[in-house]
């Protein structure tokens, strides 16, 4: 196929039974489409706060990014993707193009045109996420309109976190808790108090560093107090600055872990527990502490069935161990 302008071609159709042929002359117009442009860049975190992408610094993933022409047409929408980068494509020749970026809660844009609106290494968005317009030629790529971000208020800890919360479940407590963004974030430290004045850490999360996107964080406290607890997060960035979260009480009603009752009729102490124990040791005291006899119940059980030796009437104590047990309890013999 030849270029542009007015080209003939010549369709030739013969027949191979008689031999006729027949010939038809067309003319085709052919016009060069005009080339298209290329436009996108980087969005990135600004740790150092100066304006400039840096070396190491990351990029801002998972944040909506649109394109407008002169007369405030948004003519395409993307994504940045995971190192921060966005591309518009085949876009046509003409003037006063901008870019309106988006930022993650609790940051804003950093220094624009730091160096003059053609450098290739600063931020072009103003504070309202929007750069200065420029123009596009047909085949270009400008590859140049960058955004980068900084904390809000360039807080000690730029962490935006979402909820706080916990629950129950079964003998532990549960704690949640949702990030919208993060700026140099180490770690949380979970902390737990009984009186929500002396707070002691029971244990740590790593952080996600710097992002944009949101992350959900969980942490199961497996030997919470009896009554109300205290929790809270303490969040450290890679300074060793810090900042807390809200303090969250739970209430958490300790259940006994074995239930035991005497039976005259057959003087046996009837014992049930609530899981599964290996190897019970039992003893059977007087009320003056004397030991008057001892039994093991072996193996994994969930009941056993104390016998008890003839006795006179009165108030012993039974007590149950093994590695996980520790359980007293007095009972009347008659």
């Amino acid at each position: 196929i030849g270029g542009a302008g007015s080209l003939a071609y010549t369709l030739q159709v013969t027949d191979n039974n008689t031999g006729c042929t027949n010939t038809a002359i067309g003319n085709v117009i052919v016009n060069n489409c005009p080339s298209l442009a290329i436009v996108g860049d980087f969005m990135w975190f600004d740790t150092n706060l100066n304006g400039i992408q840096d070396i190491g610094e990351p990029g801002v993933s998972g944040m909506i990014v649109k394109l407008y022409n002169n007369v405030d047409f948004n003519i395409a929408t993307t994504i940045t993707d995971a190192d921060g980068l966005y591309l518009f494509n085949n876009i046509p020749a003409g003037n006063d193009y901008y870019v309106v970026f988006s930022a993650p809660a609790g940051f804003i844009y950093t220094l624009p045109n730091i160096g003059g609106v053609g450098a290739s290494d600063n931020s072009k968005a103003g504070t309202n996420g929007r750069s200065n317009n420029f123009n596009i030629v047909a085949g270009a790529s400008i590859l140049s309109i960058d955004a980068g971000i900084i904390p809000e208020g360039c807080g000690p800890v730029p962490v935006t976190l979402l909820s706080f919360t916990g629950r129950v479940r079964n003998k532990e407590v549960l704690l949640n808790w949702q990030t919208t963004a993060e700026y140099n974030n180490h770690y949380f430290d979970i902390e737990r108090s009984n009186s929500a004045n002396n707070f002691f850490k029971i244990g740590r999360a790593n952080g996600n560093g710097t992002t944009a996107l949101p992350h959900s964080y969980s942490f199961l406290d497996v030997h919470p107090l009896p009554g109300i607890n205290y929790y809270r997060l303490k969040q450290v960035d890679f300074d060793n600055r810090s900042s807390y979260s809200n303090t969250v009480p739970i209430e958490f009603k300790k259940t006994e872990s074995v239930s035991a009752y005497y039976s005259i009729t057959d003087n046996t102490v009837h014992i049930i527990f609530n899981e599964k124990q290996d190897d019970v040791h039992l003893k059977l005291f007087a009320n003056n502490g004397q030991l008057i006899h001892t039994s093991t119940a072996a193996g994994t059980i969930t009941n056993h069935n104390f016998v008890l030796p003839p006795l006179a009437s009165g108030i012993y104590i039974i007590q149950l161990l093994n590695d996980r047990l520790n359980y007293t309890k007095k009972i009347f013999i008659q």
